[in-house]
């Protein structure tokens, strides 16, 4: 292996563990490893987007991972899809802009 090659490794996981180790980014890479737990999926349902409109896009964020935490815990209802659905038109009707929402 050259010197070269070395350095590059060396780069790579040198860079890798300030990011999982530097406290501003830590949080982002731990959260994704972690299991989220069913009752804060579950505190959430009272909050957004079921009994009220989403009045941000960060709303329409939130209420986005919140459907998407449903799914993979597979207890996304066909009603609640069809309302994920309107969201998400509404969402891209509201921020054109957004490529975000032309993907969803």
């Amino acid at each position: 292996m050259k010197g070269i090659h070395r350095a590059l490794i060396g780069a790579l996981i040198g860079t890798i563990l300030t990011l999982a180790v530097h406290p501003k980014t830590s949080p982002f890479y731990r959260t994704a490893f972690q299991p989220s737990s069913p009752t804060a999926v579950n505190q959430i349902d009272s909050v957004m987007p079921w009994n009220g409109k989403p009045r941000t896009e960060l709303d329409y964020f939130y209420a986005a991972e919140i459907y998407a935490e449903r799914t993979r815990q597979g207890r996304l209802t066909k009603d609640e899809l069809r309302a994920a659905a309107k969201l998400f038109l509404r969402a891209r009707a509201s921020y054109p802009k957004n490529a975000f929402w032309d993907q969803m």
